[in-house]
C-alpha cells in the first residue's frame, strides 16, 4: 500500500469518527491496520518466505543472505578488508600527486589593494 492509500483511509476513519461523535484518536492506527491487511496477502507472505529461503528451507540462500548482511564476500574477505585495500589505493595516488607536485616550481606576483584587510587564503 502506498502512503496515499494510508492518507485516504485515515481521512475516511477521521470523518467516520466525527460523524458518529466518536474519538479520532485511533483513526491513524485503524487506517494503518487496514492498509496492512490489504498489503500482506498470503501470496506476498509466501513469496517473502521463499525469497529468504525460510520455507521451504534452503540453507544456501539463508547463508548467502547472512554473509551479505554481515559484509562478508564469497571469497571470505570482509567489507573491512575491502575498505582497507581501497583506502591504500587512494593514499598511494595522493602520494604520487604530492610527489609530482614537488617537481614543478611555480612563481608569480600578487597585487593587493592597500588599506584593506585580506584573508591569507584569498591572497594565495
Amino acid at each position: 500500500m502506498s502512503s496515499r492509500s494510508l492518507r485516504v483511509y485515515n481521512d475516511q476513519y477521521v470523518w467516520d469518527a466525527l460523524m458518529t461523535v466518536g474519538s479520532t484518536r485511533d483513526a491513524l492506527l485503524a487506517a494503518a491496520y487496514h492498509c496492512e491487511r490489504r498489503a500482506f496477502t498470503p501470496s506476498v507472505i509466501e513469496g517473502a518466505f521463499k525469497t529468504t529461503g525460510l520455507w521451504p528451507f534452503d540453507s544456501a540462500v539463508v547463508l548467502a543472505r547472512a554473509r551479505e548482511n554481515l559484509g562478508i564476500s564469497d571469497d571470505g574477505s570482509s567489507a573491512r578488508d575491502l575498505a582497507a585495500a581501497m583506502s591504500l589505493e587512494v593514499l598511494a595516488e595522493a602520494r604520487q600527486r604530492v610527489a609530482s607536485g614537488k617537481c614543478h616550481v611555480s612563481g608569480g606576483s600578487t597585487v593587493v589593494q592597500r588599506g584593506t584587510i585580506h584573508s591569507p587564503y584569498s591572497i594565495i
